[in-house]
């Protein structure tokens, strides 16, 4: 019974583990508390490359493991078979390999038996092609004499890591995704929302941010909802929740209803809205009226593309590069040459060779090239 409820403590702390990457160390140490005397492991093997590496583990000595990570990781004979050895189920360390040919090992002799270490047993998690995920409990030859148990309980244990495992990758991937969106929405100039069906705002973008700041067309209310600063906003409410649609609907087009206008308090242009459904995996904690992105354009706002990846593109010098950010301003030569403070003489040698590096001929040509480039879109505003 005592034996039991470890076991079942070791299970809670890998599902821990699962929704925390954090909190695998207490997963190995319960797990390796089952094994008297051992020391547990996950390992990283990839047989073309020949390499192994411990990424977690417990009860082992820290020189220990950067000895094996260092050299023995790469001359472990007990991966040879991998291979042929079916993914999800345990095993102990002899019947991989003959323990009579370990005995006569580097891996052995100068790894293992000063550790006290000759027995053990392991499984594969995972395995993508020739590059396997290892857990391993290796222990003194008293606790290896329980070998039925021992196998038994890491069999037990084994799906419940495999999960664990798959969990943490679904998790990276989908933090890595997040951040990337993140960093791409909050790179471009237009304000970015993302709203639920009652426009409660889940995400704002740096530019949206700045918006919400200045209080100008748009605000934030009490309850988290997305209105206008100035008048009345049930007009955007409706479009929200018409355009919020529910998750199963057909995708369309772009139409007028997805476009607003908001007006501003300090007179200027209004801001112009595009709200557009956004259609995600159903789920228990997704909104039931469903999400959508806002897009904010400010036509008041004075945007030039950003000039260094437009430098970078068309490997232009500096005072070429100077060049060009005046012309973008929608300046003529000459008074670019003013404001560069530069004569019309420099300023037309710098024009040739704009022209040649961005393969234009007119300088109508230079503001269209520049704006099919990406650094329009994360502009400079001004």
């Amino acid at each position: 019974m005592a034996e039991q409820q470890d076991i079942d403590g070791a299970i809670e702390h890998i599902y821990s583990a699962a929704a925390d990457p954090a909190a695998w160390q207490q997963a190995l140490d319960a797990i390796n508390a089952l094994y008297p005397g051992g020391c547990t492991a996950l390992l990283h093997h990839d047989a073309a490359a020949g390499s192994g590496t411990c990424a977690r583990f417990s009860g082992w000595d820290t020189a220990a493991i950067r000895s094996y990570n260092a050299y023995y990781g790469a001359r472990n004979p007990r991966f040879a078979g991998l291979e042929r050895w079916p993914v999800g189920v345990a095993a102990t360390a002899e019947s991989m390999f003959d323990h009579a040919e370990l005995l006569k090992t580097e891996f052995y002799n100068d790894f293992l038996r000063p550790l006290d270490l000759p027995d053990g047993l392991g499984v594969t998690l995972a395995q993508d092609h020739a590059r396997f995920v290892r857990f391993s409990v290796l222990y003194p030859e008293a606790t290896g004499r329980e070998q039925d148990r021992n196998v038994a309980v890491l069999q037990r244990l084994t799906p419940h890591l495999q999960r664990a495992m798959q969990l943490n990758r679904q998790l990276q991937q989908a933090h890595v995704r997040w951040q990337a969106a993140e960093a791409t929405l909050n790179g471009i100039v237009h304000g970015v929302f993302i709203v639920d069906g009652q426009g409660r705002i889940l995400f704002t973008n740096r530019a949206a941010d700045r918006i919400l700041r200045e209080k100008d067309g748009l605000d934030l209310g009490r309850d988290g909802v997305l209105r206008p600063a100035a008048g009345d906003g049930a007009e955007l409410a409706r479009k929200i929740r018409a355009l919020a649609q529910p998750l199963d609907a057909a995708p369309g087009e772009v139409a007028p209803e997805h476009v607003a206008l908001v007006r501003r308090r300090s007179e200027r242009r209004p801001y112009s809205l595009l709200i557009l459904p956004l259609r995600i995996p159903e789920g228990p904690f997704v909104a039931a009226g469903g999400l959508a992105a806002i897009f904010v354009f400010d036509p008041e706002a004075r945007r030039r593309p950003a000039l260094e990846p437009l430098a970078r593109s068309f490997d232009l010098t500096r005072a070429e590069t100077r060049l060009l950010g005046v012309l973008l301003e929608g300046c003529g030569l000459v008074d670019a040459a003013t404001l560069l403070r530069i004569s019309p003489h420099t300023a037309k040698t710098h024009l040739r060779h704009l022209f040649e590096k961005m393969q234009c001929s007119r300088q109508a040509e230079i503001v269209q090239v520049a704006a099919q480039h990406p650094a329009w879109i994360i502009a400079d505003e001004r």
